[in-house]
């Protein structure tokens, strides 16, 4: 009986060792999250880790979501853009409406600026072989207007407000290509961040007097809401691939001068020819391709009262 009081005894005591530990972890709540890996973690993937995001910001005259726009002041469309790549970006923002020009807001071809953004900055935390990088966008200001609706019949007028980023990627990709051994492998891939990832699976075989390599690469988008395009952003769903394995030849299926198609995934196969000799050989991926990424946004013009 002392025996089954003493652990009852132990087990109140930890059940209350357990609850003051969630008292503290509420106390402290979001900045002890913040201030430690977890925390940066959520803040680094809650909005687009790849590629580049923006935010429309808010405050007095600036357009957002919902936003209540009286007839006749003066507005602005205000964004923040972020980039999370290591190198500098070229992009160009546009904005429209949806509102005939004869009632002012914005121009009926839209407004469109160019910019060059700086590089996401790079830190490596941890020690030894347990390094990770933590990326910390750039960010770069987009100011339009200002802009002004006048004379519009409609005491309440529901609008839309279309903003798109444009910009192109060209991500490269290495790994060590070992002939003939591991017969079966997933390469380890050296990518930057990108809105397209790759991995690869090698097999090896032998054909006739050489060892034949398979790769079965698999590209992935990243963020299902973009648009990839041609480089030059008149092909939808359209991506450039070089590959090569020097001295190697490397031949690739489903490509058609040089461009795959890819909508969520695709799947790429190709090979290359060895001598029966245990080797190494660089193999190096480069991707060219646009990302468009579009977004609408409502809002309400409201005349005076």
């Amino acid at each position: 009986m002392i025996r089954t009081k003493k652990r009852g005894l132990a087990s109140l005591y930890l059940i209350a060792i357990i609850l003051l530990s969630l008292l503290v972890i509420g106390a402290t709540g979001c900045e002890s999250l913040q201030g430690s890996g977890l925390g940066s973690f959520f803040s680094q993937t809650a909005s687009g880790t790849y590629g580049v995001d923006f935010i429309l910001d808010s405050g007095i005259g600036n357009i957002v979501q919902g936003k209540k726009v009286p007839l006749g002041d003066d507005f602005y469309v205000k964004l923040n853009a972020y980039n999370y790549d290591k190198e500098q970006k070229s992009v160009k923002i546009c904005v429209k409406d949806n509102i005939d020009e004869t009632f002012g807001g914005i121009k009926t071809g839209g407004d469109c600026q160019d910019k060059v953004l700086p590089a996401a900055d790079v830190t490596l935390t941890g020690t030894g072989t347990k390094t990770s990088e933590k990326i910390s966008p750039s960010i770069t200001p987009f100011i339009f207007g200002s802009y002004t609706y006048h004379d519009i019949p409609l005491d309440i007028q529901e609008a839309k407000l279309f903003i798109s980023a444009i910009y192109r990627e060209s991500p490269r990709i290495t790994a060590n290509l070992q002939i003939p051994t591991p017969e079966t492998e997933t390469l380890t891939l050296i990518q930057s961040p990108a809105i397209i990832k790759t991995s690869i699976i090698k097999t090896v075989n032998l054909k006739d007097e050489s060892y034949k390599a398979n790769l079965a690469i698999t590209f992935s988008k990243q963020k299902q809401a973009v648009k990839i395009t041609s480089p030059d952003f008149t092909l939808e769903n359209k991506t450039k691939l070089t590959i090569s394995a020097s001295p190697l030849q490397v031949e690739c299926k489903n490509l058609e001068n040089g461009f795959f198609e890819i909508k969520n995934e695709k799947l790429i196969s190709c090979s290359a020819l060895a001598s029966k000799e245990e080797n190494t050989y660089p193999l190096i991926l480069q991707l060219d391709y646009g990302v468009r990424d579009e977004r609408t946004y409502s809002f309400t013009i409201k005349a005076e009262q």
